[in-house]
């Protein structure tokens, strides 16, 4: 019985701490909620000028983390591009890791924009304004009293596969005896 208990704990910290080359790719839209309180003092009017054809960017960038890939290929699409935002960057990785080096490749897809026109606000401008529970989306994000998000639990599945391996060490261990 020992023997198995022993057997079983050393395959269950092999199979977690094995080296093995890592794949993973991820997916997601970038959007930023702006809730900013205070006094704005003079607010600006502006233009967007936005291009009408999406623009891909693809980079690989080596032993960097996800965000810091993407906070790099923004710049690096705003200044290929001339633009000043980016209007629905949409992106995809892809990361291939060994335990000396790990390679991200990211793509930015999106259609580059540009502040034209900029003025002082005017009593005239608030026509063209949204209405603030369109702003704030109310209407389509579940309410908490204090206007925030309530954040989603993602699960791993990663539990669900270390039962799995502890159950079925219980059940050969029952079966040998």
């Amino acid at each position: 019985m020992r023997l198995t208990l022993a057997y079983l704990a050393t395959l269950i910290v092999m199979l977690t701490t094995s080296c093995t080359t890592t794949k993973s790719r991820t997916f997601d839209y970038d959007y930023l909620f702006i809730n900013k309180q205070g006094i704005i003092q003079r607010p600006l009017i502006t233009d967007l000028e936005v291009v009408k054809q999406k623009v891909k960017v693809s980079k690989t960038y080596n032993d960097v983390t996800l965000s810091e890939a993407k906070e790099t290929i923004m710049g690096e699409f705003m200044q290929e591009n001339n633009c000043d935002l980016i209007v629905q960057p949409y992106f995809s990785s892809s990361t291939v890791g060994t335990s000396q080096r790990t390679s991200l490749t990211i793509t930015l897809t999106g259609f580059p924009a540009s502040y034209k026109n900029i003025r002082q606000y005017e009593p005239k401008d608030s026509a063209y304004l949204l209405p603030r529970a369109y702003i704030n989306n109310e209407l389509n994000r579940p309410w908490t009293g204090g206007g925030e998000v309530i954040p989603q639990k993602k699960k791993s599945p990663a539990g669900i596969v270390l039962l799995t391996v502890l159950l079925a060490g219980v059940i050969a261990a029952a079966v040998t005896k």
